[in-house]
Order: structure tokens, then C-alpha cells, then sequence
């Protein structure tokens, strides 16, 4: 592998924007998603990201206000197109993918006398889709961006300041449940039929073991990582709270424009997670095809994930396979897209800051608000490849980005705090579902912070203030 070069303008023209599991071949799908080709197939435009970076699980691309995105997909500018049209790109791309991968689940479509052209068919089937659906990955960040600020000024000057002083969160709820919603509604339903013990009540766990069957897919979000157990899902049916109804009405007396972008922004973030439950669903689908793959290679199954699509066709083709490359990949790599040419790197510290002082008592600092609500708790960092970390109920969620992989986590924590996001992220959405305190895109809260710090955190307007600055070392 080559040095990385210098990026454009860095750090400046360089964003942080979440951080992700390691695995090549998504990154290498990510990327290719991201080619002019593919731009203009799907959109209809000619754009493509002058570069986009996985460092190790870090993932960097320019989020500035001089990214064309939104100038070409629509040359005057008004942010319900540009947002409808995502919308409507990543519907049509995303049921797509889930529906290609529904048939190229069956083993039986590879005949045994065909098996590597069978195969090699399926997934480049498979992979097309997956490239024509990573469209709508990065392109997302500047959607949401464009429009929800649209959407803010407009709110303000219509006098609507309330709202938006709260994170907006009656906008920003999604317009139909996702995955992820009706996961919560139906293990609460489970709770209110069954007992909190259901190791002897045949029927609670054949119920629950129903809903670990639909569900898991869920927790295993790019076949990384291991699926949710019953006793997993159990144990997330005994917290989480019975349905209650939302206390976030749309306000009344909106004049028709503000209607009209305020069902426009919950359609946005309902999209903002089916877009990554298809991503979680079309694997889970895939994962026989992946199996097939790793037993006619001879290669375990997770080092395939650390493979990309060209070294995978040539693998299919009968071509040798650098195992010790690959094996070294599984845990360490930097995959960088610039000028729409795809290089592997030495992996490198893009960081320049100095490392932030541990905040002391009584130091405050703000965020974006999200969700409303003021509790305090004491600090849990939990980092990117924690997946169900056991918290206490006096806990806060303090990460990175909040991921579906934390599980039990979400539902425990009293609230959540993430270095990175928007109004339609992760972290804002479920924090709206579960109707606990949020504040996101505070930078490098997780480095400020320590386990243990006694904190407060006002959901409203997006403070955080320590308590008590003793810490766990």
C-alpha cells in the first residue's frame, strides 16, 4: 500500500462524519456507488465526491457548502425538490436492492455443474443494486443539511421559534414506522402479553424467538458482527416501556407551505432509516450467497468482507487470492476514493488537533438539541466497536454515532450524546422513539469526557454541563 496523499485543503475541506465497522467490500461498494457512472445512472446527473476516505472505522468526506451536489440535482435551488427527489431515488433504489437480494437468496438457483457462473451472475446482479443504492449514502448528509435548514429559516420567520429552539422534533418524526419502530412497538406489545420471566412460559418464548427471527437482521448491519439471541431480545423486552402515545404533535396552524415541508421533513427521516435497514435486510437475504462464496474460496467467512468486488470476481474466475493481503486488511485499512480512482493506503492519523483537555467540573459546552428532555446521569463511553455494551440505568450513552448494534444499550440509557450527526440522524431518530434527552454533533465529546463524570444533558437546547468530573480510569 501507497501513503496516503494530501488531501484537498486539509483538515478544513475534511469532515468527520460517522464512524463505521470494518469491512472492505462495503466501503468498496460505498465508493463505486459513488463513481460518475453510477451518479448518472441513478440521478441523472454528472457528480461524483472529490474524495471520500475509510480510515481504519473512521469514514471522511467533504461536507462544505462548496459540494455541487444540490446545485445539479436542481439548478434553482429549492430544497423540496432537491429533498423529494431523494426521497423518491432512494425508495426506488432501496426496494431494489432488497428485492434482488429476496432472489438471490436460494441456494437452488446454483446449479452444482454452474455453480462459480451461477454465482458470479447472482452477485454481480447483487452488486449492481447495492452500487445504484450507495448512491444515496453520502448524498444524504447534504440533502439533510440543504433542506432542514430551508426548513428552520422558514420556521422562524413564520414565528415559529419554539419549535425550532427544541430541535424541531414534530418535524423530524418519521411519517410511517420503519424497521426499527415497529421492533420497539412489537417487543412492548410482547411485554404487555407475557410475564417478565419467560424461560418457563413455552408460549413467551416461542413469541419471542418469532420476533429474534424478523428482527435480527437488524443487529447485524453489513453481516458484521454477531445476530441478536432470544435471551437478547428478551432482555430488551423486560426494559423497554409499554407503547405510549407520542406527547410531539405537529403544530396546527401552519400556513400550507410549511405543511407541506414539514410532512416533506418526516418523510425525509423516515427515509433516512429505511435507507440503512435495506442495507441490513438485503445482507441478511445475501448471506447464503456470501456463505457459498466463502466455501468454494476456501476463505473464511469474515475475511470476505475484507475483499472488494474486483478481487471477489477474480476469486469466482478461478484466479489466486492473496490470503496474507487480505488477513492483514481484516484488521487495519485505509480506502480512499480520489478523483474517481480507488486506492488502498497505509492507514493514517488524519487528526491534527491536539488531544482536548478532560473538562472539568462545572465546564459546559453545546450541541445540536434533538430531542427534549433534561435528566443527568454518569457518563458510559462507548466506543466504535462495542457492540451491546451492558449499561446501568443511571448511565448516558456518550459515542461516536449510535448504531442499531448497541441493542439492550439504547433502550437502558437515559440518554444520548454523539460526537457526530444532524437532526436526522441516528441517535436523533431513535432518541425521538424511545422519548429520551439527545444532543449530537458536539465534535469530540468522547474526548472530553470520561466514564463515570456526573453530567446533565438538556435535550432542548443542547447543553451539556459536568456534574462531578471524577472518572473510571
Amino acid at each position: 500500500m501507497s501513503v496516503l496523499p494530501a488531501l484537498p485543503k486539509p483538515p478544513e475541506g475534511v469532515s468527520f462524519v460517522l464512524t463505521i465497522h470494518q469491512s472492505v467490500l462495503y466501503a468498496d461498494l460505498s465508493f463505486r456507488g459513488s463513481l460518475p457512472t453510477v451518479f448518472s445512472r441513478v440521478y441523472g446527473i454528472d457528480y461524483a465526491p472529490a474524495y471520500i476516505l475509510y480510515n481504519a472505522t473512521e469514514k471522511w468526506f467533504d461536507l462544505s457548502e462548496n459540494d455541487p451536489f444540490t446545485r445539479l440535482l436542481s439548478p434553482k435551488l429549492k430544497s423540496d425538490e432537491v429533498a423529494q427527489k431523494y426521497i423518491s431515488t432512494t425508495a426506488r433504489t432501496a426496494r431494489q436492492l432488497v428485492r434482488i437480494a429476496q432472489i438471490v437468496s436460494s441456494p437452488t438457483r446454483w446449479r452444482s455443474s454452474h455453480l462459480r457462473k451461477d454465482l458470479l451472475e447472482d452477485f454481480n446482479m447483487y452488486w449492481d443494486a447495492y452500487e445504484d443504492h450507495m448512491t444515496c449514502l453520502h448524498t444524504f448528509w447534504h440533502v439533510e443539511k440543504f433542506f432542514t435548514n430551508n426548513l428552520i429559516n422558514e420556521l422562524v420567520e413564520a414565528g415559529f421559534q419554539a419549535e425550532v429552539d427544541i430541535g424541531i422534533p414534530s418535524f423530524a418524526v418519521p411519517s410511517e414506522p420503519n424497521w426499527f419502530a415497529l421492533d420497539q412497538q412489537h417487543l412492548a406489545i410482547l411485554k404487555s402479553r407475557f410475564e417478565d420471566d419467560i424461560v418457563e412460559d413455552k408460549a413467551a418464548f416461542n413469541a419471542v424467538e418469532r420476533h429474534t427471527n424478523v428482527f435480527n437482521f437488524l443487529s447485524t448491519l453489513f453481516n458484521l458482527g454477531s445476530p441478536s439471541s432470544v435471551d437478547d431480545f428478551a432482555k430488551r423486552m423486560r426494559l423497554i416501556d409499554t407503547p405510549t402515545e407520542t406527547n410531539m404533535k405537529f403544530p396546527t396552524g401552519l400556513p400550507e407551505n410549511l405543511v407541506r415541508l414539514g410532512e416533506l421533513e418526516r418523510e425525509l427521516t423516515f427515509w433516512k432509516t429505511e435507507r440503512q435497514d435495506a442495507f441490513s435486510l438485503a445482507d441478511h437475504y445475501a448471506l447464503p450467497m456470501y456463505t457459498t462464496l466463502s466455501e468454494i474460496l476456501e476463505v473464511p467467512l469474515k475475511l470476505i468482507y475484507s475483499m472488494t468486488r474486483d478481487e471477489l470476481t477474480n476469486g469466482i474466475n478461478g484466479e489466486s487470492i492473496d490470503f496474507e493481503t487480505i488477513k492483514n486488511r481484516s484488521t487495519k485499512f485505509c480506502l480512499a476514493l480520489i478523483d474517481g480512482t480507488i486506492q488502498f493506503y497505509q492507514p493514517a492519523n488524519l487528526r491534527t488537533n491536539k488531544d482536548p483537555i478532560v473538562a472539568h467540573q462545572g465546564y459546559t459546552f453545546y450541541g445540536l438539541p434533538t430531542s427534549p428532555g433534561v435528566v443527568r446521569g454518569r457518563v458510559r463511553i462507548v466506543s466504535v466497536n462495542e457492540d451491546n455494551p451492558v449499561l446501568d440505568s443511571n448511565e448516558i450513552i456518550v459515542t461516536s454515532m449510535t448504531r442499531p448494534e448497541l441493542g439492550a444499550a439504547l433502550d437502558i440509557a437515559l440518554a444520548y450524546v454523539t460526537d457526530e450527526g444532524g437532526r436526522l440522524c441516528h441517535a436523533a431518530i431513535v432518541s425521538r422513539e424511545k422519548k429520551k434527552p439527545c444532543v449530537v454533533g458536539l465534535g469530540n465529546v468522547t474526548k472530553v469526557l470520561r466514564t463515570g463524570m456526573l453530567i446533565e444533558v438538556d435535550g432542548a437546547t443542547g447543553k451539556i454541563t459536568v456534574i462531578d468530573s471524577k472518572f473510571i480510569n
